[in-house]
């Protein structure tokens, strides 16, 4: 049906398709104009109009009548002859003009205040969790409003009088503002004054931020926050006897410089990091923020961005080059060397100490108190370019490019201790000492002017005419601080490896087909929770900017994929490197871990000679050199985490990206823009602290008070929850024609009864079932930590089938020992059982089909397992109660095994255990690997003869 406009200035234009569409229309043309009411059959009347009641007919209105659009919320006429209801009169206009039958009336759901969050929503365009976050917020106002009757008043109603009570409700003690400088390259030590033109003609901004580095630490020392948590000594943690490694004051470096120190002192523990990031969408303004906090906050607390516990120092100016070439000529490397350690000569000077003698401050702490306080810096969280920055060592060809040791470039692919072939500077590492006499070799032949004989030592030890500012730092040793990366290093390794074996492939005939299958094997593995799903393609020439996590999902499937389509010794070889992986990554470290970490990277030394050919760089790039400090750097600060670049990848976002968002790039006040943004953040979350910390504590009290773990709840109820006829069930699957005969031998066997030869003497149960999709157990892990695990079997899971592979348990405790510990659950079902007194219960049960293990060697170094063939009676289908479930597993086709050939369709004659799925399936997993002999491999010269 088509309408026309009843306004007699749109001329009955138009035939509306819809009443929807000429409702839009007179909302939005004729809003403010009165209704003429002049539609259909309706015939004229010469009296006054009666207007109807709500029963009326619509056929009893006059033909034209005048009422203002926008007054409908009046009240009625109390002159009329039948009450109105109010918003009646408006509602019947609506109707009369297309008819009550056919008219459309918008219903209008939002509030005044949910209108203009909406409106705020969209004009700013919020994310669907920004937006539920900002409505969250208002409800608990309105709720609270509710509750107390009282008028809820905002002290502020504008940014600026917000920053006015932040500033006068702050502890003046606890306000850390940044001062602002701008450089004078005149003033820079080290810096090629002859280029200093060229040079502020191609940076744009020679801007510094920074804060009083004493009183930022003093603030997070003393926060109130981390009071009942702070750590004011080293100590050594054992488990069962033996000592362990977890955070900064489990370790060496710690419990070492203790020692040295008189009694009662405090360590400082100052964990620093900075990376330069993009900070806009167009990828042409940058920030590069330096981040503090301290090791003296335990790792749980400080690694939580809401805890606010890692705080900004500094923004360091950004310097990159835009000058009229396209490459930077040589000069700017040395200059922006000198630039940016002159900004941590500044930003540092509150800790120099003027006779080099170890500083000590009387600096307020925990509970008020006064300690004498002795700062170190622990470790310097930093990416391969920034260490070398920092440690001012040269990249690209030089001879020595570790920024840490003396190790020459040719022997990166080969272990710390190798002697390979030429000479071996392994046992060199690079230290202050060291360093400082290079620059004041290559200084004094620069005072001398024989510059060549400068350059060639810098060029002989790779390194740049530049002053190193933490030199003057007692307790400030770069060489030292500077930790290992494993978002970097092992995944930037992982993807190397990868890429060379696609190289690889795609130089052979059908390379090209055998890439298409392993993406295609990728997409037919079952999902697993934190298992990313790799739509455009698995190879990494598919994915593009891979973040680690997606890298670490990649590494998960890789070996399952395609163990069966590459050389034995690849797959041995990255099947050693993801061992070390798991291994690296563990929240805990003993010394036979640690050993059995170096043993796995030995393994992988000694295998991946294979890649070299494939690799641009023959495997000599500093990453795989770094792989061998992770044992000493765990020994000397604890597991990896404590210092891993991801924390300031994660702090980007909160202190780089989303201040830049609310500053003006071409204004030359962006990096006081950026600082002002910080610090009124930090103010608010320093003034409202003691929500937080109250909800984490109360939070950790429930978990620590809850004995009823492990628990187990059977959800998503089929058929409404309802419990139906058993034979209803066995319906569903052929798969289920069983079930009736495995729950009454269960049943048996609980009641402690012999197993009867006539089945009519089986233990009988109700003859009606409640079937389930989804199992959720809550427990605890080892540091008694609360674990949520999920274990689904659904027939139609978005679409698909899902039946996951479980661990079971022999008790409540402990796992199955034997053959028969994996199983794929089919059914999750509750019945109501008797037992032996007679007394009714409700069982939570499962259907599952049970795996047995298989002790052959597999190139993936997963294990195997099959269908038990003691079970063909029952097909491998046993019943078990679901608290016999210790968590799920993930298991995937051996696709080398497909018995009808179509690897999508199976069946597999095996399948295999998934345990570099994660860290704590890994743990209960077993490598075994086929035999590789000498001549059958490539190998590193003198490697094989140093592994035997």
């Amino acid at each position: 049906m088509t309408e026309k406009c009843p306004y007699p200035e749109c001329n009955n234009r138009g035939l509306f398709k819809s009443s929807f569409a000429l409702d839009q229309h007179i909302t939005a043309m004729h809003s403010a104009a009165p209704l003429p009411i002049s539609y259909g059959n309706i015939s004229p009347a010469s009296t006054q109009p009666t207007i109807p009641g709500p029963q009326a007919d619509s056929a009893s209105f006059p033909q034209y009548m005048e009422c203002d659009y926008t007054d409908y919320d009046e009240e009625p006429d109390q002159s009329a002859q039948v009450p109105i209801e109010k918003n009646y009169q408006r509602t019947t206009f609506e109707q009369a003009i297309v008819g009550a039958s056919e008219r459309r009336v918008i219903k209008r759901s939002l509030c005044t205040t949910g209108k203009d969050l909406a409106v705020y929503a969209l004009d700013h365009g919020l994310s669907t969790a920004e937006y539920a976050q900002i409505a969250k917020i208002v409800q608990q106002a309105f709720d609270e409003g509710h509750a107390s009757t009282q008028h809820i008043m905002l002290q502020a109603n504008t940014m600026g009088k917000m920053k006015q009570i932040l500033n006068s409700d702050a502890d003046p003690c606890a306000t850390i503002p940044f001062e602002y400088y701008d450089l004078d390259l005149g003033q820079i030590e080290d810096f090629p004054y002859e280029h200093e033109a060229t040079f502020r003609e191609a940076v744009h901004s020679l801007t510094l931020g920074y804060r009083n580095i004493v009183d930022l630490c003093q603030h997070l020392f003393s926060h109130p926050a981390f009071s009942k948590e702070m750590i004011l000594s080293a100590r050594q943690w054992n488990r069962g006897g033996t000592r362990v490694y977890g955070d900064v004051d489990s370790g060496t470096w710690w419990e070492d410089l203790q020692n040295q120190l008189p009694d009662h002192y405090v360590v400082l523990s100052i964990i620093l990091a900075s990376d330069q990031t993009v900070v806009s969408g167009n990828f042409r303004h940058k920030a590069w923020p330096v981040y503090l906090t301290l090791g003296n906050i335990p790792a749980s607390t400080r690694e939580k961005l809401k805890n606010n516990a890692r705080r900004v120092l500094a923004f360091l100016p950004c310097i990159d080059w835009n000058g009229p070439t396209a490459t930077a000529p040589s000069w700017f490397v040395a200059a922006k060397h000198a630039v940016i350690h002159h900004c941590l000569k500044k930003i540092l000077a509150y800790f120099k100490s003027e006779d080099g003698s170890v500083p000590a401050y009387e600096l307020k702490g925990p509970e008020g108190l006064m300690y004498r306080c002795v700062p170190a810096l622990a470790c310097y969280m930093a990416d391969l370019p920034e260490q070398r920055l920092l440690s001012i060592v040269r990249s690209g060809t030089s001879t020595y490019t570790c920024p840490r040791c003396l190790v020459p470039t040719c022997l990166f692919h080969a272990p710390y201790d190798w002697p390979g072939d030429g000479d071996n500077a392994s046992s060199i590492q690079r230290t202050e000492t060291y360093m400082k006499s290079i620059y004041e070799i290559a200084k004094s032949y620069q005072l001398q002017g024989e510059k060549q004989k400068m350059a060639k030592v810098l060029k002989d030890n790779s390194t740049h005419m530049v002053k190193n500012a933490f030199w003057d730092m007692p307790l400030f040793d770069i060489y030292k601080a500077l930790s290992v990366d494993d978002l970097h290093q092992l995944g930037g390794i992982y993807k190397h490896l990868v890429q060379c074996i696609e190289r690889m492939l795609l130089s052979q005939n059908g390379g090209s087909l055998v890439i298409k299958q392993i993406n295609q094997r990728a997409s037919f593995i079952s999902p697993f929770p934190g298992l990313h799903a790799f739509k455009s393609g698995y190879m990494i020439s598919f994915l593009k900017n891979p973040t680690f996590s997606e890298l670490k999902s990649h590494m998960a499937i890789f070996l399952s994929c395609v163990h069966d389509l590459i050389p034995l010794q690849m797959a041995i070889a990255i099947r050693h490197f993801i061992d070390f992986f798991q291994q690296a990554v563990a929240k805990e470290h003993s010394e036979r871990t640690l050993a059995e970490m170096d043993q796995s990277l030995l393994l992988f030394s000694r295998y991946n000679a294979i890649f070299e050919q494939w690799s641009p760089s023959n495997l000599q790039f500093p990453k795989l050199h770094a792989l061998w400090k992770y044992s000493s750097d765990i020994r000397k600060y604890g597991v990896i985490g404590n210092y891993s670049t991801n924390h300031s990848e994660r702090q980007h976002r909160t202190d780089a990206k989303k201040p830049a968002e609310r500053v003006n790039y071409a204004s030359e006040k962006f990096v006081e823009q950026l600082g002002s943004y910080i610090y009124y953040r930090d103010l608010l979350s320093d003034q409202y602290w003691e929500e937080c910390t109250t909800l984490w504590m109360a939070d950790k009290a429930r978990i620590d008070n809850n004995t009823n773990l492990p628990s187990f709840t059977l959800e998503s109820h089929s058929d409404n929850g309802l419990f139906l006829p058993l034979q209803q069930i066995l319906l569903k699957d052929p798969t289920y024609k069983s079930l009736e005969t495995l729950t009454r031998t269960y049943l048996d066997y609980c009641l402690g009864n012999n197993y009867p030869k006539q089945l009519k003497k089986y233990p009988r149960f109700s003859s009606k079932v409640r079937t389930s999709g989804k199992l959720s157990i809550v427990g605890k892990d080892i540091d008694g930590d609360i674990v949520y695990d999920t274990v689904r079997a659904s027939p139609n899971f978005y679409g698909a089938t899902r039946y996951d592979f479980v661990l079971l348990r022999k008790s409540s405790n402990t796992l199955l020992n034997g053959i028969s510990n994996v199983g794929q659950v089919l059914l999750f079902y509750t019945i109501e059982s008797i037992n032996g007194d007679g007394v009714k219960k409700n069982e939570d049960l499962c259907l599952i089909r049970l795996y047995e293990r298989s002790s052959l060697p597999h190139a993936s170094g997963l294990q195997p397992i099959i269908t038990p063939t003691d079970s063909i009676s029952f097909e491998g289908l046993s019943v078990k109660p679901v608290s016999m479930i210790a968590h799920a597993i993930h298991v995937v086709p051996d696709f080398s095994t497909a018995l009808n050939g179509v690897e999508s369709e199976g069946p597999y004659e095996q399948y295999l255990i998934n345990h570099d799925i994660s860290p704590r399936l890994w743990s209960l997993g077993n490598t075994n690997l086929p035999m590789l002999e000498d001549d059958e491999g490539i190998w590193w010269n003198g490697m094989v003869e140093q592994q035997d």
